[in-house]
Order: structure tokens, then C-alpha cells, then sequence
């Protein structure tokens, strides 16, 4: 039975919507997607408008191995899934001496590659972004000071000059690209043309080195903008969290207008200001709250309408990663073992109300990825045993703990994982580093496929 979340009332308010605005239609595929740009089979971490890593597709109880695509390759942002099944991630040659870095696309059917582009075809620290698709399969991939659209083929379409470098962008309601640049500035692109609609210096009054290490690892100061934004269509809502020059962080709420195509602030300035480089934020399902890492250990949870904290948690360890929320309002923690050694054991968290309490500790396993979430509270993820320390990939919910543990399977197991993409059909991909790009598994009891004319 699916349970209810403890949250506020819904932001459905019509103070709140901006004149003019028609609510979102519901996509005809792709289950409960908000905006239809996101209505194919889809999910991965920043490829839905919450940023909740959640789809409203089925999790198998097991899962068996399928098959994995062996690649040389670092993968530093999580790989992400087209309308029709390709999987697209940039990454290093890790056995080539100079590092050199492409952008690649594989079918996910049977692993074979699509295409694979240097990095070169953009500029440099594409790398470094996350690409964000249409419903027909476009991809938008910002690279250091440019956005490109191509085609699910890889060719070019366009090309946009952009002030800095734009983590990963996402589809407003009308169906128009927003990015955030870490030198601060907000733009609102038309996806047909790569046109500017609207263009704003968020920190006119902050300067930035030519070279940040935002763009590598190390400290993130030097940037203000590096995460994803959050999307609540209903009233044209934009949330992001920005890094002050002390290197603590602010979540901003914009408000978006449909007919100027501004973006003009709603509260920030007067919002807790959380300690290191907080995570992307994650909305509630209900739109009532937002939710996000700090970059010292705590989770927070702040009032959507109004920016005040409710609540925060100690989790008892940093992470750099949102949280995953499922759709009965359960959040699993951001991250895995890789980003912390506390990070030991398979939990999930409630939010009660007035703060957030555990309701699954199993010490046995150590996320080795990030947890995708799907129907019915279920989250799935790569883990290690803490006993043997071999791999599995894990399905565990509030109600019935860990679910299942399925073996890893042939191919070896790669030193380190990276995320979690739940295909419509119950397929899991499982991105990695070393000498596997990714590996795939079929659910034991698989759903029907969607496709994007459904």
C-alpha cells in the first residue's frame, strides 16, 4: 500500500501561478512525468523536473545479469537515458596517457555503440556535464562556455556561446531549456533555434578566475551555480542553490514568466545559508518542499512557498549528491561509500513532519552507487557486501527492508560505480569506472516496454 506523504499542503495556489499559465499536460507515456519533455522511458539522477532520481516505473523483486559494455573510461557525471533506450555519458580514456575525453551513446538493448565524439567537437570540460534530452530524442550538452544541440545521432544542430560553464540544464513548463552558469548567469534557450529568450547576471558584483575548480575536484568557492536546477511547473518555479565566495551555500527559488521569459527571484537572501557546496535540490511530489544536502552532513528540508527550514537531519557523513525521493515521500540518501566511508549501510528516511527520522538501517551492504527510486516506495542500487566485499545490485522499501540482493554476475567487478538508470521496462543500467562503461540487468519479472508514441 502506498503511503501518504507527511508534508504540507500542495502549492497549487493560484497567488502563486503566473497569469496565463495552463497546468502542464500529462504525458501520454512515461507514467506520471510533470512535463512532457520528460514523458519517455526514462530515469536517472537530473533527467526528471524534481531532480528526485524517482520514475514511475515498476522495481523487480530480482534481477539477473545481462550484459556489460567493456571501455576504458572515468565517468565523472552520471550517464543518462534517451526516449528509445540509448544511454549517453561522456568520460576519459583512462588508458590513454593523455586523458582524452569523448562523448558516447550506446544502445542499451544490446550494448553496441551508437557513436563516440572527442571532446574536441564542442571545447573543452564537456566531461564534466550532465546531457539533457527531449522527447524526441535530441540532446542538449553544455560544454565550457557553449551549449550544442544534437541529434539522437550525434550530429550538430547548433551551437549557443554561454558566460561560463552550465552543469546540467532542464525543460520549464513551456518546453524551453533553463541553465545556470557557474559564473552566475541564468539563461532561458528556445530548443528549436538555441535562441536567447531571456539572460541574467545572478552575482553582477562577484568575479570569477578563468580557470575554477569547480571544474575539477577541490574546493568549489571559485563557482556559484554547479548543480541542477529543480522545475515545479504548476507555477513556474525554478530552484537552485548557489555557492557563496565563503563557500557555503543558498537555496535560491525564481520565479519564471511565460510570457517575458524572465526569471526573477522569489527568496534566497533570506534563506538559511547551509554550511560547503550543497547538493541540487529535490523537490517533494507534492511541490510542498524542497529538499538537499548540505555539504557537511545534513540533510535539510525547506518550505517551497516561503524558503524557511523545517527541519534538518545528521545523516552522519558529507555528500555531494541529492537525495532520492520516492513517490510515497521516502528519501534514501545521496552518494555512496565512494564519497564516504560512513556510508555503510542501506538506510531510507522518512520525513515525519517536524524532522526526518530512519525507517531502514541494514548494515550488511554499503551503497555503491546512487539509488534510483520507482513505483511503490521501491529504491534500487549497486552495493557491496561489508562482509565479502563482492557486488550486488540491492532492492529494498520502508515496509519490507531488503527486498532482494542479485549477484553482480560475469565480467568482474569494477573498483568503482557511479549511478543508477531505471529503464520503463525494469531494466537497470549501472554506470562505472575502470574497465566497464556500464553494466546491465534484467528484471526478473519484466514490464512491457514503453515507447514514446505510446
Amino acid at each position: 500500500m502506498k503511503t501518504e506523504h507527511a508534508l504540507t499542503a500542495p502549492l497549487l495556489s493560484a497567488t502563486l501561478l503566473t497569469p496565463g499559465l495552463a497546468l502542464p499536460a500529462t504525458p501520454e507515456a512515461g507514467g506520471s512525468y510533470d512535463i512532457a519533455a520528460y514523458g519517455g522511458p526514462w530515469a536517472t539522477m537530473h533527467r526528471d523536473n524534481k531532480n528526485c532520481a524517482c520514475a514511475p516505473y515498476d522495481v523487480a523483486d530480482g534481477f539477473t545479469d545481462a550484459y556489460q559494455v567493456s571501455l576504458p573510461s572515468t565517468q565523472v557525471v552520471r550517464a543518462t537515458l534517451g526516449p528509445e533506450g540509448e544511454l549517453y555519458f561522456p568520460y576519459f580514456d583512462t588508458a590513454n596517457a593523455n586523458n582524452d575525453k569523448f562523448f558516447a551513446a550506446f544502445n542499451t538493448d544490446d550494448g553496441s555503440n551508437l557513436f563516440t565524439l572527442t571532446e574536441k567537437f564542442t571545447t573543452d570540460n564537456v566531461t564534466a556535464v550532465n546531457v539533457t534530452i527531449d522527447s524526441d530524442g535530441n540532446l542538449y550538452l553544455p560544454a565550457n562556455e557553449l551549449l550544442s544541440k544534437l541529434t539522437p545521432q550525434g550530429q550538430r544542430l547548433w551551437t549557443l556561446p554561454l558566460r561560463g560553464l552550465a552543469r546540467s540544464a532542464q525543460f520549464l513548463p513551456d518546453g524551453n531549456l533553463v541553465l545556470f552558469t557557474w559564473r552566475g548567469w541564468a539563461y532561458v534557450v528556445e530548443p528549436a533555434n538555441g535562441a536567447v529568450l531571456s539572460e541574467r547576471n545572478l552575482t553582477p558584483l562577484r568575479s570569477y578566475p578563468d580557470t575554477p575548480n569547480c571544474l575539477a575536484a577541490g574546493e568549489k568557492s571559485d563557482c556559484s551555480f554547479i548543480n541542477a536546477p529543480a522545475i515545479d511547473p504548476f507555477n513556474a518555479l525554478i530552484y537552485n542553490t548557489l555557492i557563496d565566495r565563503a563557500g557555503n551555500s543558498v537555496l535560491h527559488a525564481f520565479q519564471y514568466d511565460l510570457q517575458t521569459h524572465a526569471i526573477d527571484y522569489v527568496w534566497g537572501r533570506r534563506a538559511p545559508r547551509v554550511a560547503g557546496a550543497a547538493s541540487s535540490p529535490v523537490l517533494a511530489d507534492d511541490y510542498s518542499r524542497v529538499y538537499m544536502h548540505d555539504g557537511v552532513g545534513e540533510l535539510f528540508a525547506f518550505d517551497a512557498v516561503t524558503g524557511e527550514e523545517l527541519w534538518r537531519f545528521d545523516v552522519g557523513f558529507a555528500t555531494g549528491a541529492p537525495p532520492i525521493l520516492s513517490d510515497g515521500g521516502y528519501l534514501m540518501v545521496g552518494g555512496n561509500r565512494y564519497d564516504a566511508d560512513a556510508y555503510s549501510f542501506v538506510g531510507i528516511l522518512q520525513d515525519t513532519g517536524a524532522s526526518a527520522a530512519w525507517v531502514l538501517q541494514d548494515s550488511d551492504y554499503s551503497p555503491a552507487t546512487t539509488a534510483a527510486a520507482g513505483n511503490n516506495d521501491r529504491f534500487v542500487l549497486a552495493v557491496r557486501d561489508n562482509a565479502t566485499d563482492e557486488l550486488g545490485l540491492l532492492v529494498a522499501s520502508p515496509t519490507d527492508g531488503v527486498v532482494s540482493v542479485s549477484p553482480w554476475g560475469a565480467g568482474g567487478q569494477p573498483p568503482t560505480l557511479n549511478g543508477t538508470t531505471l529503464r520503463d521496462d525494469g531494466m537497470v543500467l549501472i554506470d562505472t569506472w575502470g574497465g566497464t562503461a556500464f553494466k546491465a540487468f534484467s528484471p526478473n519479472t519484466p514490464a512491457r516496454r514503453q515507447t514514446g508514441n505510446e
